[in-house]
């Protein structure tokens, strides 16, 4: 969709991370024509992740399902604007309409219209990034957080 919408805007789509689903969504994007529009990476050691997202304008996470959303928090991280799909804990992580857009799963316009609303405007996709990552150093700050589960084990300990 997005391919048929921005012909004039040379972008590529990079896909990272291995998966059941990896040699499929190959076929597919030969199928469509598309090779030269997506570059799968493959695995990303966690060293090299904020090399990868530092470089990219919009991280799109569009997961059928979902624990937590670390990528998010990765993403988010980076100063880097998050579409993502509402499914288990990305809308924890992806505060829609400050943080970033979230869509509806298995709905490829919808994501496809997120994803528009950020090309389109370059101010609203920056805001973005800032505010995700403010959100990211406030809320998932390592110490804070190892502070509070000490808090509630000892307080579990003591009860």
């Amino acid at each position: 969709l997005l391919v048929q919408r921005h012909q004039t805007i040379d972008f590529e789509l990079h896909i990272g991370g291995e998966g059941g689903q990896k040699e499929a969504l190959k076929q597919q994007v030969v199928g469509l024509g598309l090779s030269h529009k997506v570059k799968f990476l493959g695995f990303i050691p966690p060293s090299q992740v904020p090399h990868y997202f530092n470089e990219m304008d919009i991280a799109v996470i569009s997961s059928l399902a979902e624990s937590f959303g670390v990528s998010a928090v990765e993403a988010a991280a980076c100063e880097l604007p998050v579409v993502a799909t509402r499914v288990g804990g990305l809308p924890e992580v992806v505060i829609d309409g400050k943080t970033g857009l979230l869509c509806e799963p298995q709905n490829p316009t919808d994501l496809a219209n997120k994803i528009d609303t950020l090309i389109a405007d370059d101010t609203l996709r920056r805001a973005y990034g800032r505010a995700g990552r403010a959100f990211v150093l406030t809320k998932y700050d390592w110490e804070k957080n190892v502070s509070k589960m000490v808090e509630q084990y000892s307080t579990i300990a003591g009860s």
